[in-house]
């Protein structure tokens, strides 16, 4: 077997692809459920959200379902696992390690955690319960795998805590900061402006700019006009929408603010980035 499943009635789905197991994705789509790759052996070359990455042994990295992630080449050898919401996600968990946690929303990039010798062997311990407990059919085992996966997650939110975040950072601030990320993945094609968003948080725009420019994050700005741009190259690269309905999908009036908030994250106009991607392969055709 290549991978194990649980699926419950009311929506619920967990997946573990173990080692040796080859992931399967749909070109062009979103990945679709939160996602976990550990890599063991070899060397594995990802195109996720148009940037490249690339995963040895030790790694292990994380995804959230609307990021598009694409394999170079499948020879190396991982661990995956994947979840939806209803599995994980509606449950009461700690903001930390939920699925709007530190290793999903809460950082700047793609988290990628190195894994020292002793994290390797508790991954190792975790990843054996988790394969005998899909050997289970009763009514419970859907809660002992829920278990299992927040235990996962909580040992990998601590390991990137020391790694990406450490002493000198404000864990209220690093809080805030999650929860913008959040908001943006959430509302980007309505909201565009940074006073909305504070207005959410219950912040003023100059103490948001300020948060983050004391944790060195992008400023909150850059981070809604990248997240929009990302979506817009997405629809110009992988639909035949026309500009005219992008701009309108992604929240705009008119084609010409959404053409320079276009041009000045990725330094074509959407018509010259459509255009030469087609013309030289690009990412994808």
């Amino acid at each position: 077997m290549d991978h194990f499943t649980y699926q419950s009635k009311d929506g619920q789905y967990f997946k573990l692809t173990p080692e040796m197991g080859k992931l399967a994705l749909t070109p062009n789509q979103p990945i679709g459920y939160f996602t976990v790759i550990w890599m063991k052996m070899g060397e594995l070359m990802l195109i996720v959200d148009e940037l490249p990455v690339n995963l040895s042994p030790p790694m292990m990295t994380f995804f959230t379902p609307n990021q598009h992630v694409r394999f170079l080449n499948p020879e190396g050898d991982y661990i995956a696992l994947q979840f939806n919401r209803e599995f994980y996600c509606i449950f009461l968990n700690d903001h930390e390690v939920s699925c709007n946690g530190l290793i999903f929303y809460g950082s700047k990039g793609i988290p990628l955690l190195q894994l020292g010798k002793e994290d390797v062997h508790r991954f190792d311990l975790l990843n054996q319960v988790l394969l005998e407990e899909f050997a289970w059919r009763d009514n419970i085992q859907g809660e002992m795998l829920r278990v299992l996966l927040k235990r996962w997650i909580i040992m990998a939110t601590r390991i990137y805590k020391m790694q990406d975040f450490h002493l000198s950072y404000n864990d209220s601030s690093i809080e805030i900061i999650r929860h913008f990320n959040m908001l943006v993945e959430e509302q980007f094609k309505t909201v565009h402006s940074v006073s909305e968003y504070a207005n959410l948080l219950h912040k003023s725009p100059k103490t948001l700019a300020h948060l983050f420019k004391q944790n060195n994050q992008p400023n909150p700005l850059h981070i809604i006009h990248s997240r929009i741009a990302l979506e817009a190259k997405r629809l110009l690269l992988h639909t035949d929408k026309t500009i005219k309905e992008v701009a309108y999908e992604l929240g705009f009036e008119n084609i010409s603010s959404f053409s320079r908030l276009f041009k000045k994250v990725v330094g074509q106009s959407p018509q010259a980035y459509r255009v030469l991607h087609y013309k030289t392969g690009g990412l994808e055709k």
